[in-house]
Parts: C-alpha cells; sequence; structure tokens
C-alpha cells in the first residue's frame, strides 16, 4: 500500500464528493486516497477500511463506514469487488488523477 498521496485540488469541487451524505464521509473519501495502491485499490471491507483509514475515531463506528462506503459507491466515487474471497475498493478516476 501506499505511504501517501497528493490530493488533487480539483476534489474541492466534485460533484460526487459534494454529493456524499455529511462532513465524515467526505473526510473518509478524502483521506482514503493516501491509501489507495497505485492502480487505485484498497481494502474494501468497512472493518479493514475503519482500522486502517479512521485508526483513532472512536464516534464513527463500523456500520458507519459501510454506510460511507455505500454512499461512495452509489455516487460512483468507488466500485468494489471480490478476488480470492477478499472485498477491494477501485477508485476509477484515481490514475487519471
Amino acid at each position: 500500500m501506499a505511504r501517501g498521496r497528493m490530493l488533487n485540488n480539483k476534489i474541492s469541487a466534485s460533484r460526487q464528493v459534494d454529493d456524499l451524505p455529511n462532513d465524515t464521509c467526505r473526510l473518509l473519501a478524502t483521506w482514503l486516497i493516501a491509501h489507495l495502491d497505485v492502480n487505485g485499490v484498497f481494502y474494501g471491507e468497512a472493518i479493514m477500511v475503519k482500522s486502517l483509514v479512521f485508526p483513532r475515531r472512536a464516534d464513527v463506528t463500523l456500520e458507519d463506514t459501510e454506510a460511507y462506503l455505500r454512499a461512495m459507491e452509489d455516487v460512483g466515487l468507488i466500485q468494489r469487488f471480490e478476488r480470492d474471497g477478499e472485498r477491494w475498493l477501485w477508485w476509477p478516476n484515481f490514475t487519471e488523477n
């Protein structure tokens, strides 16, 4: 996994990000970018996302994290898929940005 990523300033004007349900979901979307691999892929299970992206956010539950991931899917920011029994997520426009 990546050690970090530069965040493109276009994210501020993104309709997809704006359409997310709340600022915690937007925070997850932006912090998730730092964890994506070179292909824009990261763990897709809420427990992994919560533990790696929000390790100190006791106020964010696994249920919240799953709902945020679903919201990100609904607006087209991410797509989730399974491979070899593991659930993954993919940020389709990652390599372009």
